[in-house]
């Protein structure tokens, strides 16, 4: 073999095994877990819980309604209910008309913890435009909300920072893939569209465990 092919095949050869790490590094980032720390977002199931699954969403995503809608309440049932998992959700605010309502879920978690993710339920099942009025008359039949601040809150946007900081925390976990909703188990990507892809994933866990 002349100087020339064994060039050619070195080249070659070099580009393939450059190829295969680069492919082995990406797979390897796109699959490690990330730290993800959640105390202080709205949360549900026990503390002592194996798993934890955290959900960003924005409350004008409409992929974040169909998931909220239809997957939440499965993990509920199958995984909160039994104490297996903890559920974390994490609001953001960049489309247009949702800084006004995660205002208003967030002064309601900061007023009353436990009426949040009643709340929330309440504006899944809200049909049309969401105005300022329905947020108040859904946190009316909350109870136990002052509504006066929540209005007020609505009005200045007590919780602007917050959400700020929440994005910027959602942007520098997912980087250039950032989207939502965005589901976490354990620090590790999960699917937004099959409750059967979650089910595996955590069940996979507890068979670890």
């Amino acid at each position: 073999m002349d100087r020339r092919k064994i060039l050619v095949l070195s080249t070659l050869a070099a580009v393939a095994l450059i190829f295969c790490v680069a492919s082995i590094s990406h797979a390897f980032k796109k699959n490690t877990a990330v730290v993800i720390k959640t105390l202080g977002f709205p949360s549900v199931g026990k503390t002592s819980a194996t798993i934890e699954v955290v959900l960003i969403e924005d409350f004008q995503c409409k992929n974040c309604r169909i998931f909220s809608q239809k997957i939440i309440p499965k993990i509920q049932e199958m995984y909160i209910k039994s104490g297996k998992v903890r559920f974390t959700l994490v609001p953001v605010s960049f489309l247009s008309g949702s800084q006004m309502i995660a205002n208003a879920a967030l002064e309601v978690h900061q007023q009353n913890p436990g009426k949040f993710f009643t709340f929330l339920k309440a504006l899944l099942n809200h049909e049309g435009e969401i105005k300022s009025a329905d947020l108040v008359r859904l946190a009316r039949r909350m109870g136990n909300i002052d509504l006066a601040k929540l209005e007020k809150c609505m009005e200045n946007g007590c919780h602007n920072q917050e959400l700020a900081k929440n994005l910027e925390w959602a942007v520098g976990i997912m980087g250039s893939q950032f989207r939502t909703p965005a589901l976490y188990i354990n620090g590790a990507p999960g699917s937004t569209y099959s409750f059967e892809a979650i089910q595996y994933q955590i069940e996979q866990i507890l068979g670890g465990k």
